[in-house]
């Protein structure tokens, strides 16, 4: 859980230099509107924190997941 103190919004021409990214996804286990969707967030760590860098969300099978992931 977060605190809404600890929430910091950046213009994205302000948005802090990351010294690394992680991400993490939650994937669906099917496609049809019954499923849950995949969720792709993407995480900067710089010297003040993290920062939510990106994120994705949709209903894709997990091979087209794995494509956007890589490319």
């Amino acid at each position: 859980m977060l605190k809404a103190e600890y929430i910091q919004l950046f213009e994205p021409s302000q948005r802090p230099t990351a010294s690394f990214y992680f991400f993490s996804i939650d994937t669906a286990q099917g496609t049809d509107a019954k499923n849950d969707t995949t969720a792709i967030t993407v995480w900067g760590v710089f010297a003040g924190g993290i920062f939510l860098a990106d994120g994705w969300t949709g209903r894709e099978p997990p091979s087209e997941v794995l494509m956007r992931l890589t490319g």
